[in-house]
């Protein structure tokens, strides 16, 4: 790239010397000499050889300029992008992490749901007393009883863990014997 643009520059400069050259008055030049002629044309081309080297000096100074500028800009967006790829693997990584603990927890929720229906059952199982013919006879004579001592059927039911009900139905089939 730098070469092409010191290539472009001597071609305008070599260009502008030939337009100079040519651009003299023809007469002026008829006039003078061949050694003034020539001591002109050498003056001429000392300046020009000097501009073109200036000209040359400050392509080369604004190209290097504009090298570094455009290094030190890559750098930066290379380091941006190493930040930009580290930070999406950390986002990854929380995103596993999270999905992991989602799984855990669905999974432990369905364990506890599972286990509170197991726990729910067995004390629905306790709870069901297991009742022996002989226990039901003494409860059912101890029902009366209390009926003929005058308690009320609520709190017969109360002492005894019958329902009102089961109280209602042990007393008429006491009275019907």
């Amino acid at each position: 790239m730098e070469k092409l643009i010191l290539i472009i520059g001597i071609f305008i400069s070599i260009f502008s010397l030939l337009l100079i050259l040519f651009s003299k008055d023809k007469k002026k030049t008829n006039i003078l000499n061949n050694n003034e002629i020539s001591n002109e044309l050498e003056l001429e081309y000392r300046d020009l050889k000097n501009q073109i080297l200036d000209l040359t000096r400050e392509f080369n100074r604004t190209a290097n300029f504009n090298t570094n500028l455009l290094d030190e800009k890559t750098a930066y967006l290379n380091e941006i992008r190493e930040d930009i790829d580290e930070k999406i693997m950390k986002i990854n990584k929380l995103l596993t992490d999270s999905e992991i603990l989602c799984r855990r927890l669905e999974k432990e929720k369905t364990k506890g749901i599972t286990k509170t229906q197991k726990e729910t059952n067995q004390k629905i199982i306790k709870l069901k007393p297991q009742k022996k013919e002989k226990r039901n006879l003494i409860n059912n004579d101890m029902v009366f009883e209390y009926f003929q001592n005058g308690l009320s059927l609520s709190e017969i039911a109360e002492k005894t863990d019958k329902s009102v009900g089961e109280i209602e139905f042990i007393i008429g089939l006491r009275k019907l014997r």
